[in-house]
């Protein structure tokens, strides 16, 4: 599980142009689930908003995540 704060590198298996080459960001915010995709309001989901090196914002699954130390 991943948390608010942590450093991580997107890996290989995904792509946005607007990644910096370092792939590396710092977990700001986890995205929830809209009222349409969860019984009881918002709900965590494993998106998170991660603030790129570069100073842009993005979103991505936690499967694309590594932790770094």
């Amino acid at each position: 599980m991943f948390e608010i704060g942590d450093f991580v590198r997107i890996n290989d298996r995904t792509h946005d142009e607007r990644m910096p080459a370092s792939r590396m960001g710092h977990i700001v915010e986890r995205v929830h689930a809209t009222v349409h995709y969860a019984e009881k309001g918002k709900t965590p989901t494993s998106v998170y908003k991660v603030f790129m090196t570069n100073g842009v914002t993005l979103k991505f699954h936690e499967m694309y995540f590594e932790r770094v130390l």
